[in-house]
């Protein structure tokens, strides 16, 4: 499992424009921190939907589920509940539609646990 700081870390290496201050580096890591990185990152990825930077999504995303999946409970849950209602899924145009498609399975999935369980197949 991804400790907080080696998650921030990825975030921050993958995509620059996220870094912190660099003041902040020599603080140590905190949840906190952790929750403001991925709420930053969620805000990017949105930046990138409705600017129509499917590239950048496609970036986006792949790190969001290769943090996803190797992440530890805290940060599961923070993807479930901080990035996921970011990306506005339930938005029903063309870019949006795209987006869906795009997204990784496993976040797919979890979003439609979480947010829209009556579309789930049972």
């Amino acid at each position: 499992m991804e400790t907080f700081h080696a998650i921030t870390q990825l975030i921050e290496q993958e995509i620059p424009d996220l870094k912190q201050e660099p003041g902040l580096e020599a603080q140590e890591i905190s949840t906190v921190h952790l929750f403001q990185t991925l709420v930053n990152f969620s805000a990017y990825t949105e930046k990138m939907i409705l600017i129509g930077d499917l590239a950048r999504v496609k970036k986006c995303f792949q790190l969001a589920e290769n943090l996803y999946r190797k992440g530890n409970e805290m940060v599961k849950v923070a993807f479930e509940h901080i990035f996921i209602p970011r990306l506005h899924l339930d938005i029903d145009d063309r870019t949006h539609q795209m987006v869906r498609a795009m997204l990784p399975f496993c976040l797919l999935r979890t979003y439609l646990i979480l947010y829209r369980p009556n579309q789930l197949e049972k």
